[in-house]
């Protein structure tokens, strides 16, 4: 199979999408529906749903919803990554979490920040970083 080499090739999803449930802690909706686009290009076919607080978060968790992965934003006005693993955690939720931060400046790879999610979650290898700057790591 060769790479598309037209533009709107890449931009179509397949004809066959994966179905995934997304659980997306975030206060951005244009990042939301950024997120799902990306998704949809990918061969997914996302189901997102958005939560800002923690009340929202376990909310959601308490449905019978299955969930294929929890994406957060590091940083929410009234919420942040490491709440939202811990509440994750504390309901017994055995989920992928994905932290997500356009904010990550320094150079090294680790933060202070990311190491207190990191320590939070030392139970699981089922987290991870990601950030606009492309760097990712498995913790």
């Amino acid at each position: 199979m060769r790479a598309p080499d037209q533009q709107d090739q890449l931009d179509s999803p397949p004809a066959t999408a994966t179905p995934l449930r997304v659980l997306l802690v975030e206060d951005s909706e244009d990042d939301a529906v950024l997120l799902a686009r990306y998704f949809e290009r990918a061969g997914y076919q996302p189901s997102v749903r958005r939560v800002e607080t923690a009340d929202e978060m376990q909310h959601a968790l308490s449905e019978p919803a299955h969930w294929d992965v929890v994406l957060a934003d590091f940083n929410l006005p009234s919420f942040s990554a490491h709440a939202a693993l811990h509440l994750l955690k504390r309901m017994g939720q055995d989920v992928p979490f994905i932290v997500m931060s356009g904010e990550v400046r320094s150079t090294q790879p680790t933060t202070p920040a990311m190491k207190s999610v990191s320590a939070a979650s030392r139970s699981s290898s089922r987290v991870s970083w990601t950030s606009e700057r492309a760097w990712t790591t498995r913790v």
